[in-house]
C-alpha cells in the first residue's frame, strides 16, 4: 500500500514523471482500454480501468517489465492481481484510506463504497494518484531527504503495488496458506509450515531499527519505508527502484536488478530478501 502519508491537498505534489519519452505517450495515447481489458480477463485478470489510458498503460508495461525479468532471469515476478481497479477517492469507504495512491489487499476485505469484498490480492489504483498532495509541514520535515519514495518514474505505484502481490504469492508458495479463501486454499494447497506465521508477522509487522538499518533506508531506500517501518513497504520501495534502474529506456530490462542491491545492505534485510528470493 503506497500512501502520501496521512497529510495531503496541501503542498508539494507526489510527481511520478520520470522514464517518460515520446514514443511511451504515443503508445499510451493509442492504447484500446476495452481490448486491453479483455485480454487481461482471458488470462484470469478482470481489470476496470475506468477507461483511464495512463493507468491502463502502466499495467501493460509493468506486467511486460515483470514477464521478462522472470523469462530471461528467472525472478519470480510475474504474478498477475486477480483484480485491478481504478478508484475515486469519493468511493474510498473509510477517511484514512483517501489519501493512498494505491492499496495491496493481502486479505478480502472493503475498500470501496460497494456491497462486495475484494478478493486477496486485488489492487486498487487512485486515478489521480500523480496529483497527491503532502502538506507543507510534512514536506518540510524531509530536512534533505532526496525524496520521498524511491524513484520518482511513472511506474513507480503500479511496480509498488504488483510487488506486494508477488511477494505474498512468494510466501505462500514456500511457506502455505492457511486462510479461509477457498480458490486460495486450492491454489497454494501446500500445507502451511510452523514458519508462515514467523514469516508473516516478519513481513507486516512494525519494524524496531538499528542505526545501520535507519542510515541504509536513508541513503537507498525512501523516506516512507523509513517512516512505515514494515518490511513489506521496504521491500515495495526497495524492488521498485532496482527494477527501475535495470530498465533502459525503452523499458526494457537490461541488467538484473539484483546487481544494483548496494553491497552494505543490512544483513537483516538480505535475510529477509531470501525468505521470497535467492540473492
Amino acid at each position: 500500500m503506497l500512501n502520501s502519508m496521512n497529510v495531503h491537498k496541501i503542498g508539494a505534489e507526489t510527481n511520478f514523471k520520470s522514464g517518460t519519452t515520446f514514443k511511451i505517450l504515443k503508445t499510451v495515447n493509442t492504447l484500446n482500454v476495452k481490448k486491453i481489458e479483455q485480454d487481461l480477463l482471458s488470462r484470469g485478470v478482470k481489470a476496470d480501468f475506468k477507461d483511464n489510458k495512463s493507468i491502463c498503460a502502466d499495467f501493460v508495461f509493468a506486467f511486460d517489465i515483470l514477464e521478462k525479468l522472470s523469462e530471461k532471469l528467472k525472478l519470480p515476478f510475474f504474478y498477475k492481481p486477480p483484480v485491478i481497479q481504478v478508484y475515486d477517492e469519493k468511493e474510498i469507504l473509510f477517511a484514512d484510506d483517501k489519501q493512498n495512491l494505491g492499496i495491496h489487499i493481502r486479505e478480502k476485505d472493503f475498500y470501496l463504497k460497494q456491497k462486495r469484498a475484494f478478493k486477496e490480492g486485488t489492487i486498487l489504483i487512485n486515478k489521480d494518484f500523480n496529483k497527491t498532495h503532502i502538506s507543507n509541514d510534512f514536506h518540510s520535515s524531509l530536512r534533505g531527504w532526496e525524496k520521498l519514495f524511491s524513484t520518482g518514474h511513472f511506474l513507480h505505484v503500479t511496480l509498488h503495488e504488483l510487488m506486494h502481490n508477488i511477494e505474498l504469492n512468494q510466501i505462500y508458495k514456500k511457506y502455505g496458506y492457511r486462510g479461509l479463501d477457498k480458490d486460495l486454499r486450492k491454489k497454494y494447497h501446500k500445507q502451511f509450515t510452523p514458519d508462515l506465521g514467523k514469516v508473516m508477522e516478519e513481513t507486516y509487522n512494525l519494524m524496531s531499527l538499528t542505526k545501520n538499518e535507519k542510515l541504509f533506508l536513508k541513503n537507498n531506500v525512501s523516506f516512507y519505508a523509513l517512516c512505515t517501518r514494515k518490511w513489506t513497504e521496504v521491500y515495495a520501495e526497495l524492488m521498485t527502484k532496482l527494477i527501475v534502474k535495470s530498465l533502459d529506456k525503452n523499458l526494457n530490462p537490461v541488467k538484473n536488478p539484483l546487481d544494483f542491491l548496494p553491497k552494505d545492505c543490512p544483513k537483516r534485510f538480505k535475510d529477509l530478501l531470501n525468505k521470497t528470493l535467492e540473492i
